[in-house]
């Protein structure tokens, strides 16, 4: 629940274009997934903006007012923006690893939004919102190239914000199993089990049968753990 997510401000305009949305963190949400009514109503009228940039920089500790959006803010530059804000946010929040020198200077969400982003981004990964997230996170993750900068072995943390990390997390449990280490990917795998990237990156059919099995304590490790051909 986002409720009372934020300060005490008010947010006349916005509000009025979202109904029943007041706090910080539900009015970024409704500027954030794409709705056809409030889009056609915002789109049709500026008046919300300056309250937006203002929420921006309030909420998120990013100021857009300063020639930082690539063209005039509208409604579908905004929200990209907001996506990237968020996103790489959490991402970098998360992280157990350097940050790479090239993302350093990539606009993100302000170290004091923390509570707010660590909040707000697995709400937009909850069903409702999954199709609009995959594609945002997808867009971003190409955009920036960030797979690229980030080694098999690096600890990007516990929140799996884009697919590659998916993809890392499950290269780790095959290493983890292969040396025996079950107690190590079964720790891992927790954190994918609700992952919004599940079944969305990974090769179909071959990770989940063998890591399900050799998690389960009664079994043996040696005959189960060893990879089976498909896997290599």
């Amino acid at each position: 629940m986002l409720d009372n997510l934020g300060g005490g401000e008010k947010w006349p305009r916005l509000s009025h274009y979202f109904q029943g949305r007041e706090s910080r963190a539900e009015l970024l949400l409704g500027l954030m997934i794409p709705r056809t009514d409030s889009d056609a109503r915002l789109q049709a009228s500026g008046d919300w903006l300056p309250e937006a940039l203002r929420l921006t920089e309030v909420a998120l500790g990013i100021s857009l007012s300063e020639g930082t959006l690539p063209t005039l803010p509208t409604l579908p530059t905004l929200r990209r923006k907001l996506w990237q804000l968020v996103l790489l946010g959490e991402f970098v929040m998360d992280l157990r690893c350097p940050l790479p020198s090239a993302l350093t200077g990539v606009e993100r969400a302000a170290d004091s939004a923390r509570d707010l982003v660590l909040r707000l981004a697995p709400e937009l990964r909850q069903q409702a919102y999954s199709t609009e997230y995959l594609e945002q996170a997808r867009q971003l993750a190409e955009q920036l190239n960030l797979a690229s900068y980030f080694g098999p072995h690096d600890d990007l943390g516990e929140r799996l914000t884009f697919g590659f990390e998916d993809l890392t997390l499950l290269g780790q449990v095959l290493s983890a199993i292969r040396a025996g280490d079950l107690p190590g990917a079964a720790d891992k795998l927790r954190l994918q089990h609700s992952s919004v990237w599940r079944d969305q990156e990974r090769p179909a059919g071959k990770w989940p049968p063998l890591a399900s099995r050799c998690t389960r304590p009664w079994l043996p490790p040696a005959p189960i753990c060893k990879p089976s051909p498909q896997l290599t």
